[in-house]
């Protein structure tokens, strides 16, 4: 008996919050639709200041939201050379040797052989670098044009790897800090925003709720309401 008595002192005060929890709920949500509808009263206004600041909130996240929308391309390795995809559809049966032969080697612990048969760079210089360097091939390096060729592909291999490092460094020192701020800052200021809409909200409720009572309940719906408050 004295263990239900314990229980039931532990469980009254977590039904009335929760019943406090749920009606006020659903006076936010009939004050909402009211606003909605146009049937509200008497809208509390928020203060200047604060209108504003939520305006300077949104002008930040709307920037920063289009700057990652154009930069985030720096994350696509082949971005400059669209061509890369044909290239890969048209290399399908090789990638797949090229998988077979990856598993022998990882069985193996042959990590060198890994490296020799990894992907190549999708990017437009490494493109160039790849097609001269077959054609300086196919002519001969002991060729004027052959040996002018192979240059060139030492070049350009060398230019696309310089990009692919400007790329790391445009996450790491752009995209990523704006990514972290939107999910840290902007996202908390957005959580505080909505704190106060509901705040606002059923206050409205409440005084709703107060304004239409009847004179012999204006005592019960003013206590239901501090009660919700604190």
């Amino acid at each position: 008996m004295d263990s239900f008595s314990s229980f039931s002192q532990k469980f009254n005060p977590l039904a009335k919050k929760f019943a406090q929890s749920l009606e006020q709920g659903l006076g936010q949500a009939k004050q909402l639709a009211q606003e909605k509808f146009g049937n509200a009263t008497d809208v509390t206004e928020l203060p200047k200041e604060y209108v504003e600041m939520e305006k300077r909130v949104d002008a930040v996240r709307v920037s920063f939201n289009n700057l990652l929308k154009v930069a985030r391309v720096y994350t696509t390795e082949g971005y400059d050379y669209p061509y890369h995809l044909q290239d890969s559809f048209a290399d399908f049966t090789r990638s797949l040797a090229i998988g077979v032969k990856q598993v022998a080697l990882v069985n193996a612990g042959d990590r060198a052989g890994l490296e020799e048969i990894e992907e190549p760079p999708k990017t437009l210089s490494h493109a160039l670098s790849r097609a001269s360097a077959q054609s300086a091939e196919i002519i001969g390096v002991g060729e004027p044009l052959g040996t002018a060729l192979a240059k060139f592909a030492t070049a350009h291999d060398q230019i696309g790897q310089a990009r692919l490092d400007m790329d790391d460094d445009v996450y790491k020192k752009f995209i990523r800090p704006l990514e972290a701020s939107l999910e840290l800052n902007i996202q908390k200021a957005m959580k505080a925003r909505r704190n106060v809409q509901s705040a606002r909200l059923h206050l409205d409720a409440c005084k709703t709720n107060l304004r239409n009572a009847k004179p012999e309940k204006e005592e019960a719906v003013r206590g239901i309401w501090l009660d919700s408050i604190f």
